[in-house]
């Protein structure tokens, strides 16, 4: 596992300075869960992180229970 050093220049959002950990995380839950992030990134603009997962069809969820 590698860590990298991001900053955030949005100053409202804190200091500015982490480890990235947040979307790593994140990107792992979906990830086990069979989806998927995405990005969309404006220079100057921010970005914008997205997940999509898959829902259960009615009858593998009933079968679950």
């Amino acid at each position: 596992m590698s860590l990298a050093l991001s900053t955030n220049t949005a100053p409202e959002y804190g200091s500015g300075i982490g480890l990235g950990l947040g979307l790593y995380i994140a990107r792992e839950i979906v990830a086990c869960h069979g989806g998927a992030v995405a990005l969309a990134s404006a220079s100057g603009e921010g970005a914008t992180f997205a997940f999509t997962l898959s829902l259960a069809a009615a009858s593998d969820a009933s079968s679950e229970t």
